[in-house]
Formats: C-alpha cells, sequence, structure tokens
C-alpha cells in the first residue's frame, strides 16, 4: 500500500513537472515573438474585438478587481530583473490561487454591479431630508432677498413719487380717471344694446319657429285628398270631442285649456296635430299646430254651422260638416 502511495506520488510530481515545462516553452515562444509584425497584428486585433466586451459594466468591473487584486505578479512578471522563466516559476509558486484570480474579482464585482446601487439608494434615501431642509433654507433665503427687494423698489419709486411735480401728476391722474370713466360708461351701453339685441333675436327665432308650420298652409290636391281622409278618420275618434277647446287654446294662446286631461294632449301630439316647443332659454313650453293639425282646424271651423236661438249662442258641428 505504502509502495502504491508513493507511486502515485511520483506519478503525480513527474505529471506536473511536464505541465511546467510546456507553460514554460510556451511562454518563452509567446516573448520570443512578442516583437514580430505579425505578432503586433494579433494583439491588436484581441485587443480591438475586446474594446465592446470591456464596456459591458460586469466585465469592466471584474478585470479592474482583478489586475486591483493580483497586481503583484503582473508587476513581477512586468518589472523583475529575473529571467522570464525564473519570473514565472516565482508567479506561480506565491501568486497562483484560484481564489485571488477567480472567486475574488468575481464577488467584488458582483458587489459593484448589484449590491452598490441599491447601497448609494439607501444613502440617498436618508440625505433626501438633509437635502430637503437645504433647499428649504435655501428658497427662505432667497425669499427674504426678495422681500427686502420689493421693499426697496417701493421706497425707490415713493421717493421718484415725490421728486416729480404733484401738479402734472395730478393733471395725467385726472385725465386717465375721465377716459376710464368714458370707457366704463360706453362698454356699458354696449353690454345693454347687445343684451337687447341678444334679446331680439331670441325672440325672433321664437316667433319664426312657432308660426313656420302654421303660415305654410299651400297644399297639393292629392296632400288635400289625404288630409281630408285623415280628417274624416280623425272625426271618429273619442278625443276629436275636445277640439274646439284644445284647437282654440292653441290658435289664439300657444297653450293648452288647462281642464283638458294630459292623455287627451298627448293623443293630439301622438296623431301629429299639434306639437310641443321647450324653449330651454326662456323656460317656457308652447303648442302649436302641425302642417296637418293647421288644415284640420282650418276644416273644423269652416264647417262650423252658428246658429242664435232665444236661448243663446248654439255652435252645432254635428252633421253639418261638408264631408
Amino acid at each position: 500500500m505504502n509502495l502504491e502511495t508513493e507511486f502515485t506520488k511520483r506519478n503525480k510530481n513527474t505529471l506536473q513537472h511536464y505541465v511546467k515545462c510546456i507553460k514554460t516553452h510556451f511562454t518563452l515562444n509567446v516573448v520570443k515573438h512578442f516583437d514580430q509584425p505579425q505578432m503586433k497584428g494579433i494583439l491588436t486585433a484581441i485587443l480591438d474585438t475586446s474594446k465592446d466586451r470591456l464596456k459591458n459594466p460586469f466585465i469592466g468591473a471584474f478585470v479592474i478587481s482583478w489586475v486591483a487584486i493580483n497586481w503583484k505578479p503582473i508587476v513581477t512578471f512586468l518589472f523583475s530583473d529575473k529571467t522570464v522563466e525564473k519570473r514565472i516559476e516565482l508567479i506561480e509558486l506565491n501568486y497562483e490561487s484560484t481564489w485571488n484570480i477567480l472567486f475574488l474579482p468575481l464577488i467584488i464585482a458582483g458587489i459593484y454591479i448589484i449590491v452598490l446601487p441599491y447601497l448609494m439608494l439607501i444613502f440617498d434615501l436618508i440625505s433626501n431630508n438633509a437635502l430637503k431642509k437645504r433647499k428649504e433654507n435655501l428658497f427662505e433665503h432667497r425669499f427674504y432677498d426678495i422681500q427686502g427687494r420689493k421693499k426697496l423698489a417701493i421706497g425707490e419709486s415713493e421717493l421718484e413719487d415725490i421728486k416729480a411735480n404733484y401738479r402734472e401728476k395730478s393733471d395725467l391722474n385726472r385725465k386717465i380717471e375721465q377716459l376710464n370713466n368714458n370707457i366704463e360708461k360706453k362698454n356699458e351701453l354696449i353690454e345693454n344694446l347687445q343684451s337687447k339685441v341678444e334679446t331680439l333675436n331670441k325672440d325672433y327665432e321664437n316667433l319664426k319657429r312657432l308660426s313656420t308650420d302654421s303660415m305654410n298652409l299651400s297644399f297639393t290636391l292629392d296632400e288635400e285628398k289625404e288630409l281630408n281622409e285623415e280628417y274624416a278618420k280623425f272625426r271618429d275618434e273619442d278625443y276629436s270631442e275636445y277640439f274646439t277647446e284644445v284647437g282654440s287654446e292653441v290658435s289664439q294662446n300657444n297653450s293648452i285649456p288647462s281642464k283638458i286631461d294630459k292623455i287627451i294632449i298627448e293623443k293630439y301630439i301622438y296623431a301629429g296635430i299639434i306639437k310641443k316647443i321647450i324653449d330651454k332659454e326662456e323656460q317656457s313650453i308652447n303648442y302649436v299646430f302641425t302642417r296637418k293639425g293647421r288644415y284640420f282646424w282650418k276644416e273644423y271651423v269652416s264647417g262650423i254651422r252658428i246658429s242664435k236661438p232665444n236661448s243663446g249662442l248654439r255652435i252645432d258641428d254635428g252633421d253639418e260638416l261638408p264631408f
């Protein structure tokens, strides 16, 4: 068992010796050809392609932390008076550590990329109140400064007013006051005239709207025939019995009789005989004949026979209508 262990150790030492020889040979060849133009071109190309990768914040942080931790082997390799072989051996013996070469730079880079922004945020939150107080104090100082300048400007203005000629200033103020009064009177006159014009325009529009359907009484023969048929059907309806009261009130006052039931008025509206006009500005409601309603009313009135017996005036619209 001891012989086997010793043999394994010897093989392991031999293998490590071979690896060191290969590393040394490779490094010597690199250093030997470093000054050649072809090697310089290769290194330049490698550096150019690495620029974009170094712009990554994690890679940049890793490279900086790696150089900061491993500065001793770098300085030893670049500036030592020993031969290259001795430099490499010295670095492998004293500075070759996986922790320093890989893990510690990764940890520092991770802290820089991930933890440091949160630490900066905490510091900002802590200092936020202090900064806020400082800004408030600065604003207060500026405000007091502005107030002082304002008082100084007022004092200077008062001094200039005292130095000015009082009589000229008084005359000028009086003229300005007179002009302002004239302007106010003219503005009031303009407002009154505009109000009257608006009122007249509203009245005109209301009259125009109320009388449009009433004045349009020209009918063709076909229209008169159709309207006569509709009028005959209307006379058979139960609500036609109230046509005298409803038609008189609509024709004379643009309103409806107060004693007539609302359902009857709605029947007249849905039959297209009268229509309701709501004036939102004047807050009023008017009732007018439609074109058909005006024709019905004309036929109704022209068909009524008026008699005057001894007991008083009597209106008979029963069987004497012209249809």
